[in-house]
């Protein structure tokens, strides 16, 4: 399957996939790419978006591409669209927008702490995606008010079912504890009388 007549990049994009099980090879990147399709595709949209995002920043950037390989494209960047964009934070039209706007966010960090652990002939692994998600939760955690970003209460270790969860409990929340109060009247009205007022409804009226 290695031979097998397919685009570079999509080639590209099954290797950087099995990179993720420490692999680098097509076949299990196909496996892997069945297995987010039949367990999430919103995972899967998010896996495609993210390497696709680090493929354009990596050729924006032209040189800087040295110390990025299948392993890092894997762990570092369509895995940081994955827990940004629907894993940790429940999935949104913001989440994925937020999500690719880390993916250049987390290579730039692969640049600069391999620049650094080099020197000691370290490799950088994963650490660029621990940074990147955990100061984006922090700060979204130092928000005076929710926003509609949400991160996710309950984890159910599947992006639908967080997604599902979250949206069910929120509908029977908002009916149990607030109820939409309608006037019958339209326009603004003065009340003038009311009870114990200066004139009439004064005291209790017996029933008959």
């Amino acid at each position: 399957m290695e031979n097998l007549p397919i685009p570079a990049a999509i080639a590209g994009f099954f290797r950087s996939l099995s990179a993720i099980i420490f692999q680098s090879n097509i076949a299990a990147g196909i496996v892997l790419t069945i297995g987010l399709f039949l367990f999430s595709r919103i995972a899967l949209t998010l896996m495609v978006a993210g390497y696709t995002i680090a493929i354009l920043f990596i050729q924006l950037m032209d040189g800087y591409s040295g110390s990025v390989n299948y392993y890092n494209l894997g762990t570092n960047f369509m895995l940081v669209s994955v827990a940004l964009g629907g894993f940790y934070i429940i999935p949104s039209v913001r989440s994925y927008l937020w999500s690719l706007i880390t993916v250049p966010v987390s290579y730039i960090l692969v640049i600069a702490l391999w620049k650094i652990t080099y020197t000691w002939g370290l490799p950088v692994f994963s650490l660029p995606f621990c940074i990147t998600v955990i100061l984006f939760i922090y700060v979204l955690q130092l928000r005076k008010s929710g926003g509609k970003m949400v991160l996710t209460p309950v984890q159910y270790y599947s992006p639908e079912e967080n997604l599902y969860r979250y949206l069910n409990s929120r509908d029977r929340i908002y009916s149990r504890y607030y109820y939409p109060l309608v006037l019958p009247f339209n326009g603004e009205w003065t009340v003038s009388q009311g009870y114990d007022g200066k004139h009439t409804h004064k005291g209790l009226v017996e029933s008959p």
